[in-house]
Formats: structure tokens, C-alpha cells, sequence
């Protein structure tokens, strides 16, 4: 999730460690 985070805990994550989350 780049633009989107799924979870608020999810906003804490910079953008290109929500990328691998989201994988």
C-alpha cells in the first residue's frame, strides 16, 4: 500500500517498507 496504508500502524511505515507489507 503506497498511497493507501491499510492500518494506521501501517502510516508509521515509510512508504517502501509499506510495500513489502502489502506483499
Amino acid at each position: 500500500t503506497v498511497n493507501s496504508p491499510i492500518s494506521n500502524d501501517d502510516s508509521l511505515i515509510p512508504i517502501e517498507l509499506c510495500d513489502i507489507v502489502s506483499v
